[in-house]
């Protein structure tokens, strides 16, 4: 059965897409035409920021994010799916406590009207989508965590 991709999938296919072809215009203008574009090494830099969140929400959903088991090894299965929970649970806070505290820079970026260099973006919109992808990090924690409890719940019902 094929597994259904989530939106974080095909955002960062956009977002990969979209990050070549500015590099690929840098590159072009740069060396070939000698007019380098100041707009494409900003816009390249905020994709790929975007692109990293967005890609650590898709590691969430695959459960792929770097993690040393060896604890994991050594404990039994409950006290394995305890500590998972528990991990997943932290993860998730700290992304909350993150999302949270950058309220005061958005705050700060919006009262002083800051724009991007090149772009002249707010940077209060910048700030404030990286908050939205922590949130969204914290999300898809939690999720994991529903998941793991339903899942569990139905292997019991089962046996």
């Amino acid at each position: 059965m094929k597994k259904k991709k989530n939106f974080e999938y095909y955002l960062i296919v956009f977002l990969f897409t979209i990050l070549i072809v500015v590099c690929f215009l840098q590159v072009l203008f740069r060396f070939v035409f000698n007019l380098p574009l100041a707009w494409t090494e900003e816009l390249s830099r905020y994709v790929f920021i975007i692109l990293i969140y967005c890609g650590a929400s898709a590691a969430v959903l695959d459960n792929a994010h770097v993690r040393v088991e060896l604890i994991d090894n050594v404990l039994s299965e409950r006290c394995r799916f305890a500590l998972d929970i528990a991990v997943k649970l932290l993860c998730a806070a700290v992304s909350l406590v993150i999302a949270y505290n950058s309220r005061q820079i958005i705050y700060n970026a919006s009262l002083s009207k800051q724009l991007s260099a090149s772009l002249r973006i707010p940077m209060a919109g910048l700030y404030a989508l990286v908050a939205v992808m922590f949130c969204l990090i914290a999300f898809r924690f939690l999720q994991a965590v529903f998941k793991m409890i339903v899942r569990k719940k139905e292997v019991e019902t089962k046996s």
